[in-house]
């Protein structure tokens, strides 16, 4: 390469030739011709250019044209028409990602309700032990049972049905527990609801 043409691949008319090029239909089909070779994904798959790669993600420039990028009208245009093309999909994908974190949370503090032993999967949910659900939900960032897997399911918690969890908010005690109480006493419990 001569030196004229060193000068001219840095110049500012290259660069915007090359720019065009790359958005031309011929440039983006040479670019996936070369994303699907053998050659390319050894060079992706390499330590040397994962580390390179690294290093320029940790970069100021780096950061500063991801910034710039985030805050233009073209990266909030750009996931807009990503999630409408891929609404279903996500939705799908979360209710997946839902379905399992719940299941781990329920194997972890049992699947049945510790008050009256109801096991339709369906009707049962998390009862914090000593009450104060509602302000500790209020306090977390993420949802309530990724908090739970990500402090690995600290004690302090219990499985109930919805009945018995609404009725222990309502009465402050079930009425399960109140029967068992009732009989060890010898009297019949009083399930009135508060007025």
């Amino acid at each position: 390469m001569t030196e004229a043409q060193r000068i001219y691949n840095k110049s500012e008319k290259a660069k915007a030739a090359q720019r065009r090029y790359k958005l031309s239909e011929k440039g983006r089909a040479r670019d996936r011709r070369a994303r699907t070779s053998e050659k390319y994904k050894q060079r992706v798959a390499s330590e040397k250019y994962k580390e390179q790669k690294r290093k320029y993600s940790a970069s100021p420039k780096a950061r500063a044209l991801a910034r710039a990028y985030a805050l233009s009208g073209k990266a909030k245009a750009a996931r807009r028409k990503y999630e409408e093309r891929h609404r279903e999909i996500r939705r799908e994908t979360s209710r997946q990602t839902f379905r399992k974190l719940r299941q781990l949370v329920l194997n972890q503090y049992g699947r049945s309700c510790a008050c009256c032993g109801e096991s339709i999967e369906a009707f049962l949910a998390i009862d914090h032990i000593n009450g104060g659900g509602n302000t500790h939900r209020k306090s977390i960032t993420t949802g309530f049972y990724q908090w739970l897997k990500n402090n690995h399911c600290p004690p302090g918690f219990q499985t109930l049905c919805h009945n018995c969890n609404k009725a222990k908010h309502r009465l402050g005690i079930c009425p399960h527990q109140s029967m068992k109480l009732g009989e060890e006493l010898g009297s019949s419990p009083n399930h009135a609801m508060p007025q």
